[in-house]
């Protein structure tokens, strides 16, 4: 096992030096899982490589995908954390060479002094419990190695703070007892950090002295909660607590009683399992009272009470609050255990549920629940194969959506021309829109109805050549005279047979070799809409949002290869949701992003984020193994883009521009108008309307925008798919992309200020105001044109009744299409009432100015007495009070507030809101 191992290394050395590196330092820290937070706040000390490549998380998957690939590394990218096996480790730390593995070993140390907690922040102390095993085994390389530098001191006396403070005494002392040596040695000993550790360590044995030994919890249950008491024992002891279990830490033949005597007693908290036979038991009384009498209102947590089953809780334990592990799965009930033993109040607690629905019951414990399957799909997978059969893809079987398009394709084949054959058909739409998969997925679905199914590749004359070549040994043809004459014969006399042509872009080449008067039916995959000649087209559109959704999380193994959105968590679905929008449905982006959750075993919500970020990395980035499709999705397109561009550069000048317009319903003679502004190409394309309709005909025909005509205005739109946009002013420079940007506003005659409708002002805070406080006023600015906007000056103008505590004019340097941003102003009002605010944008007044309504003391009621007056503000918080007094079930509303905030008003605005 180990030479294997050392083999992979050796592999991983060549391939990735990074990598390799990765796998080193991790040799030297814990085997748990390591938290990636610590190699991002650690990086400094890694080197200069490695920590280029942690910092960025794209790199960080594609570097443990490596690692992945020959099992030395496990990446868990949804917890966000790297797990090495033990075995491994040792491997590594015996074949390093010693100055090596002393380097590592420094900046492992290094590395986890930086980045430990606050250890006096409660609030971190979940962060420590992932921190601890990696500092303890620095610890350990400190003592082995006679480390002696400060940061190596720090390392222990945090370590050892933290132990003290988890009353785990025996391990605490000696990294505090090393940690002093080494400050009184590089330090000296009237330093502030040797008192400091001086202190720690007289503290800790303070403790040991009062606790006498003392073990924090001590659990008290019935015999039949014993499964529920083992295992909340076991996610204690895993969080660094020790624990009293009777029934594991009571020798046999002792005195119960007295054991039990002596456990309360050692105990300093006690932990009451819950349910109706501990509340009926007549012996565990005895086992809480002693916690309660000590704590009897419950401001220690002496005396936790822990849920485990539906019961009713009276008499004394009724007044407690407990912890409720009733109807939670596993993760649920340790994340609401460990919180309630710390006392995190639950307003701080983040649930793993960020949606209203409630999580899905989970018998605990017992056995997890087995997620629904739905029907297999006979035509799919029942029907036999053909005689002759060489479709080269293989059986997607999470293929998604798509299937009133394939069922409108079979029955299209079914309609006969007037000379009694079956008119060919082509899949037509953009690269990555799924053609081929969608062909492939029409013969494995109909493959019952054909005898014979045959695939060729259609993209050169050579590959024609050599797949028909192909195609005639299957079918034990001998040629007689010409390869294409014998084929084209057999074509002829044969039926049920189905041909695939895929990657049918150049009719001039395809055409010798399709059969003529076919008996079976033809299947083009193409870019190309010049084919109405030769097939019917049958254009592939993106896929909806919830098919979207769905192609993600079956590819990513989220669901099952059949199941359903509902399968998936509703973080997960929501994530999928967001990234089927954002990738606007195309296939291959969907596919790309499945294969990269699958393989680098991340989250959706995480690459979701991911994809928010650094969108043009990874859609540069290839994922998944697509069959004979080794293009990225940016690839994909670039090489359609490289095409047109050697054919006729106006074309490719025209496309650049539509890059920056609006995707959907260009007006085909947009350019006509004032083309001038668009530069002399595409200047002189638009005084040639042919040569206009000749462009924009190359780009329909490799599929980089599509025409559709509206019949009853009789005019043209065009449409670009978002992600084209996206590429093609990702491979623009700055100064090319205003270019574009300044000529798109000013052909669609952008004026910031016409109408008063382009550049929209509205208020979003700051109506309401204290004379002479500090106050801020916020402005939504939105953009609601079909181009960018450049530089909009927004700009208050001044006043005697405020002052401008920030600079009263703020320029905004661009907007996209639809899009808003907002500005802050902040001012000090100098008078009470209404004030009127005028501003201007780009040096033009807009109208009507901004209201602010200003009072000496409450800013939420304007004018006297209350009930006359006008209120202003508060309304999410009134609108919460009116949902909640007309729910069904009624509950007490409290509203908080110091004095003179709008208590009394609030409440007299509900009472005036139309009873239910």
């Amino acid at each position: 096992m180990a030479t294997t191992w050392s083999l992979a290394f050796e592999k991983i050395s060549q391939v990735n030096s990074v990598a390799a590196q990765l796998l080193e330092f991790c040799a030297f820290l814990a085997p748990d899982p390591i938290p990636e937070e610590l190699l991002i706040a650690g990086a400094s000390h890694l080197g200069a490589a490695l920590a280029s490549v942690v910092t960025n998380p794209v790199q960080l998957d594609q570097v443990c995908k490596e690692l992945l690939r020959y099992s030395l590394l496990q990446h868990d990218a949804d917890a966000r954390t790297l797990r090495i096996h033990r075995l491994v480790q040792v491997m590594l730390q015996d074949n390093l060479p010693t100055e090596s593995s002393m380097r590592w070993k420094q900046r492992a140390v290094l590395a986890m002094n930086a980045t430990s907690p606050h250890v006096q922040d409660f609030g971190q102390w979940e962060a420590y419990e992932r921190w601890l095993p990696h500092a303890l085994v620095c610890a350990s390389w400190t003592e082995q190695e006679d480390m002696t530098f400060p940061e190596a001191a720090h390392l222990l006396n945090e370590a050892g703070c933290y132990l003290e403070n988890r009353a785990r005494y025996g391990e605490a002392e000696p990294l505090l007892m090393r940690a002093l040596a080494i400050y009184e040695q590089q330090l000296g000993a009237d330093h502030p950090n040797t008192v400091q550790t001086l202190n720690n360590l007289a503290m800790l044995h303070h403790k040991q002295d009062k606790d006498g030994g003392a073990a924090p919890f001590l659990i008290s249950y019935t015999h039949e909660d014993l499964p529920w008491a083992k295992w909340i024992a076991q996610q204690l002891e895993k969080a660094g607590y020790s624990t009293i279990l009777p029934d594991r830490d009571f020798l046999p033949g002792s005195n119960l009683a007295l054991e039990m005597d002596s456990a309360t007693k050692r105990a300093v908290r006690t932990i009451a399992v819950l349910s109706a036979d501990y509340l009926a038991s007549k012996f565990t009384p005895s086992e809480w009272a002693a916690a309660f009498r000590r704590d009897p209102r419950g401001e220690q947590g002496l005396l936790l009470l822990v849920r485990v089953k539906p019961c009713d809780i009276q008499g004394l334990l009724r007044q407690l609050i407990y912890i409720d592990l009733v109807d939670k799965d596993e993760q649920k009930a340790r994340e609401v255990l460990l919180a309630g033993v710390q006392r995190i109040p639950r307003t701080l607690k983040q649930t793993p549920f960020p949606s209203d629905a409630a999580p899905e019951h989970v018998p605990f414990p017992g056995t997890q629940p087995t997620p629904s399957r739905t029907r297999i799909e006979p035509a799919r997978f029942g029907a036999p194969f053909p005689e002759v059969w060489n479709v080269p893809r293989r059986h997607i079987v999470y293929y998604t959506g798509r299937d009133n398009l394939l069922q409108q394709l079979f029955q299209r084949f079914s309609v006969k021309s007037a000379a009694g054959a079956s008119i060919p058909q082509a899949l037509v739409g953009l690269g990555g829109i799924g053609k081929t998969q969608t062909a492939a997925e029409y013969a494995y679905r109909y493959r019952g109805a054909y005898q014979a199914v045959l695939w060729v590749r259609a993209q050169t004359k050579e590959s024609l050549a050599e797949d028909f070549k192909a195609c005639a040994l299957l079918l034990n043809l001998h040629a007689q005279e010409s390869l294409i004459e014998t084929i084209q014969q057999w074509f002829r006399y044969q039926t049920d047979w189905l041909l695939i042509l895929d990657n049918a872009d150049d009719f001039d080449l395809i055409a010798p070799f399709l059969p003529q008067a076919p008996r079976g039916h033809i299947l083009l995959t193409t870019r190309t809409r010049a084919l109405s000649n030769v097939a019917q087209p049958l254009v592939l559109g993106p896929l909806e949002p919830e098919d979207g959704a769905l192609c993600i999380l079956r590819r990513a193994g989220v669901v099952a290869w059949n199941g359903q959105l509902s399968d998936a968590s509703p973080p997960s679905a929501n994530a999928a949701r967001a990234l089927a929008q954002l990738m606007n449905g195309l296939p291959l982006a969907l596919e790309q992003a499945g294969a990269y959750i699958d393989e680098t075993g991340s989250s959706t919500s995480r690459y979701l984020a991911l994809y928010q970020q650094y969108r043009s990395v990874l859609q540069d980035v290839r994922f998944g193994a697509v069959p004979d499709y080794a293009e990225s999705v940016a690839s994909a397109w670039r090489i359609s883009m490289s095409l047109v561009e050697r054919e006729n550069p106006a074309a490719a000048e025209l496309l650049r521009w539509y890059a920056f317009l609006a995707p959907d319903a260009i007006p085909s003679e947009i350019v006509i108008d004032d083309a001038a502004t668009l530069g002399p190409v595409l200047e002189s394309l638009a005084a040639d309307p042919l040569a206009l309709d000749n462009a924009i005909r190359l780009l329909c025909r490799h599929s980089l925008i599509h025409r559709e005509v509206d019949h009853e205005t009789d005019t043209s739109r065009l449409f670009i798919h978002p992600i084209v946009q996206g590429i093609i002013k990702d491979h623009m420079d700055q100064p090319t992309q205003r270019l574009w940007a300044t000529r798109a506003a000013r052909i669609v005659d952008y004026d910031p200020l016409m109408h008063g409708r382009k550049a929209q002002i509205e208020v979003r805070r700051g109506n309401v105001m204290i004379v002479g406080a500090e106050g801020e006023l916020v402005l939504r600015v939105t953009n609601g044109t079909v181009a960018p906007m450049e530089e909009i000056d927004i700009e208050l103008t001044r006043s005697a009744e405020y002052d401008h505590l920030t600079p009263h004019r703020v320029t905004i340097p661009s907007l996209p299409p639809q899009g808003s941003t907002e500005v802050r102003f902040r001012l000090c009002m100098k008078v009470a009432g209404r004030v009127s605010i005028n501003y201007l944008v780009n040096g033009e007044m807009r109208d009507p100015p901004i209201s602010v309504y200003t009072s000496r003391d409450n800013p939420y009621i304007y004018g006297n007495p209350i009930d006359e007056g006008e209120f202003f503000g508060r309304q999410e918080e009134l609108e919460a009070i009116v949902q909640a007094m007309t729910k069904p079930v009624k509950q007490d509303i409290l509203v908080v507030g110091e004095r003179r905030t709008g208590k009394t008003s609030l409440l007299y605005q509900v009472g005036k809101k139309p009873r239910q």
